[in-house]
């Protein structure tokens, strides 16, 4: 949670008129003394995208279970079911919104 608050930090001291920045978080963070992310950067006129995160579905709740299950005797091949796992319904539909949004935002940079 750091790292948001320090790139809230940058932002709000960053050369607007070298840069033209639009933020883009999984989560509208929210910081000790109440204000969220995108609050402060509505306040500095900074765009901010919200990737929308989906509920985890059904099947990978099940998945999960069953690999927890088959595999409770060795914590490695449990670990490295559920992480054959979670990519499939987290991970991968994240990656295809990040796109979208890059491609059509037509942006040079991606701060990570």
């Amino acid at each position: 949670m750091a790292e948001p608050i320090a790139l809230l930090e940058l932002l709000k001291r960053i050369d607007r008129e070298a840069f033209e920045i639009t933020c883009c978080f999984y989560h509208n963070y929210t910081r000790g003394n109440g204000e969220s992310i995108e609050s402060v950067l509505k306040s500095i006129n900074i765009l901010v995208i919200f990737i929308v995160q989906r509920k985890q579905p059904n099947w990978a709740k099940l998945a999960k279970e069953a690999a927890r299950t088959l595999f409770f005797f060795n914590r490695r091949l449990k670990k490295r079911a559920i992480d054959i796992i979670d990519p499939c319904w987290r991970v991968l539909p994240n990656t295809r919104q990040l796109r979208t949004i890059l491609q059509q935002g037509d942006f040079d940079t991606l701060y990570e």
